[in-house]
């Protein structure tokens, strides 16, 4: 993870469900963003934060980032909303 950002929107209290969204809504080289949507049940479905994150791809042995192959490329792009 080299990035994560939040914005919260409304606070949660205990107990409560939350619902996570993801989708992916940018592919790079080596690495991609995701986009965040939480929802609180016990507010109603209400949107409670938004985030975003980018994850960056590194081998664990050299520490090294690593380009995305097509293979994660494409299961990727299975994830971004049109």
């Amino acid at each position: 993870m080299a990035n994560f950002n939040i914005n919260y929107k409304l606070p949660l209290t205990y107990p409560d469900e939350v619902t996570i969204h993801t989708n992916v809504s940018q592919i790079g080289n080596t690495s991609f963003k995701l986009n965040q949507a939480l929802f609180s049940k016990k507010s109603g479905d209400t949107l409670v934060a938004d985030a975003t994150s980018v994850v960056v791809m590194v081998n664990y042995i050299s520490g090294d980032k690593f380009t995305l192959n097509q293979n994660i490329k494409s299961e990727l792009e299975k994830f971004i909303l049109r």
